[in-house]
């Protein structure tokens, strides 16, 4: 890769590549550069077993009846 490479995860441009999980299908465009062989394009398809994106792991409301504090001081106990 270098600054010019493209990449992109479902035909949308991302950021980087940080965007891209394990597991995700890839297809890389590529050619001769600088120092051999450098990506132009990345195309992404999340695979099956992607993660799915960090604001859907966020945990929702707790129906215990207990507190996050009142659970991690007891467990500091």
């Amino acid at each position: 890769m270098d600054d010019q490479t493209q990449l992109y995860m479902k035909g949308e441009p991302v950021s980087g590549l940080r965007e891209f999980h394990e597991g995700d299908e890839v297809r890389v465009t590529y050619g001769e550069g600088p120092g051999g062989q450098v990506a132009h394009r990345v195309d992404g398809t999340p695979g099956a077993g992607a993660s799915p994106p960090l604001e859907e792991l966020e945990p929702g409301p707790r129906e215990s009846g207990v507190s996050p504090d009142a659970a991690s001081s007891d467990a500091l106990r």
